[in-house]
């Protein structure tokens, strides 16, 4: 009978290898959480949404050694709804057993209020760990009731300050409160704001050589609103003269050079905000250019 699986694609090109059809080493988590944002709601359809775009593409990249390796999946954090306390006991534990058994391992949330409970996964493996976060905000609320994803780093230096370095990079003009300046402060987080990046690369560079020596491996975390509005439409949150896609490359083409890489995650896409999958896509690539830099270019 003339019957095939269902695809998107009428190419029948049996050379035509994808991420889907590569060896499944590296690990994949989502986590479907989004009951923190104070933004757009719906964080927790993304983890489907990348690993449709990331399954859909190939390994080949120009300059780099191509990839061998593609996802081992091991699916979606059980999500308690509207329960934040069960379902960062879950995260945590996940990211725990992951941590112990592979590195990097790669998550895909959610919501950026994930992103604590998986270093505190982490943090019993490293004395020290760098952490660089690509955002437009500081994600340092001091709030007085409920849930935000805009107070996940104070919460989590406020307990773990001594365990990391933190370096962010997008803070963007006009989209934060100007008290959260003193508090990045206060924990020494070094922040790169929009405009500085425009000015050149060489200052970032060398801040993140600094913090590799410091530590013994770096996580980096990549909202995608620190992403101009017009490459990443998509998300809770929405930048104006946010950053470019190829300065965050070039950018994490320097942080994952001669690094121990821990993990990496991607959060903060509403995918029904979201115009044709582009911002699904671009962080499907976003991670691609990651594991390429960090593992195409090792000697394996």
């Amino acid at each position: 009978m003339y019957l095939e699986e269902p695809s998107n694609s009428f190419i029948r090109d049996e050379n035509d290898i994808k991420i889907k059809d590569l060896e499944k080493k590296i690990p994949l988590i989502g986590i479907p959480w989004d009951w923190s944002t104070g933004g757009r709601p719906g964080a927790r359809f993304s983890p489907q949404e990348i690993r449709k775009e990331l399954y859909s593409l190939r390994s080949d990249v120009y300059k780099i050694r191509e990839i061998k390796y593609g996802f081992k999946d091991l699916g979606n954090v059980k999500v308690v709804p509207g329960d934040v306390d069960g379902t960062s006991h879950r995260i945590i534990s996940v990211a725990e057993k992951a941590f112990s058994e592979y590195t990097p391992t790669v998550f895909l949330g959610g919501d950026h209020s994930i992103t604590k409970n998986i270093l505190i996964g982490l943090i019993n493996f490293y004395k020290k760990i760098g952490l660089i976060v690509f955002d437009a905000h500081y994600d340092l609320r001091e709030v007085n009731e409920g849930l935000t994803s805009g107070s996940w780093l104070n919460e989590l230096l406020k307990s773990y300050k001594e365990k990391f370095e933190v370096i962010q990079i997008g803070i963007s003009d006009y989209s934060n409160p100007p008290y959260m300046k003193k508090i990045a402060d206060k924990f020494g987080i070094k922040v790169f704001y929009r405009d500085q990046i425009s000015e050149g690369f060489d200052i970032i560079f060398n801040e993140i050589k600094m913090i590799k020596e410091k530590t013994d491996g770096l996580y980096i975390s990549i909202d995608m609103d620190h992403l101009d509005q017009s490459f990443a439409p998509g998300v809770n949150s929405p930048t104006a003269l946010g950053m470019y896609p190829d300065e965050t490359i070039k950018i994490i083409k320097e942080i994952v050079k001669n690094v121990n890489l821990l993990g990496l995650d991607v959060t903060e896409i509403a995918p029904p905000f979201d115009l044709n999958n582009m911002t699904s896509r671009l962080a499907a690539k976003l991670i691609l250019y990651t594991l390429n830099y960090y593992i195409g270019n090792k000697n394996e």
